[in-house]
């Protein structure tokens, strides 16, 4: 692509079943502010140049099982490890559902931990050293 300027990834879109859970949980939970709310089928969230749409479905789709390999997953990254545990005590105080019993540091020195949004869906939140 030359001649185009690259931003990088900072959008996408998750399944959910209830729009104002959604909004709920983003914006309440882990700070995301809204972007759109204007319609019954979608809407949006954003924080910093990232955003994340809702697509409202009836039902959520089956997971398939891991294989031992990583489950696809979207990554919310913070700025220092710190932030990484501050976060993992406040996602737990929440009730969030979150899989270790502490943030983790990965072989290529990220660090951070894993938990579901009310739908289901894997995020993972997670310092980066660039």
């Amino acid at each position: 692509m030359e001649g185009v300027n690259k931003l990088g990834l900072n959008h996408a879109a998750i399944d959910c079943t209830d729009l104002e859970l959604a909004f709920d949980f983003f914006n309440n939970t882990l700070g995301f502010q809204t972007y759109w709310d204007k319609s019954q089928d979608w809407g949006m969230v954003s924080m910093g140049i990232t955003t994340l749409s809702f697509v409202r479905v009836p039902e959520m789709p089956k997971k398939k099982a891991s294989d031992g390999v990583h489950y696809p997953h979207l990554g919310i990254t913070v700025e220092t490890m710190d932030d990484v545990d501050r976060a993992f005590e406040q996602l737990k105080s929440k009730g969030v559902k979150i899989f270790e019993d502490k943030p983790k540091l990965h072989r290529d020195e990220s660090y951070g931990f894993y938990f579901h949004d009310p739908f289901g869906n894997l995020f993972e939140l997670i310092y980066i050293k660039f």
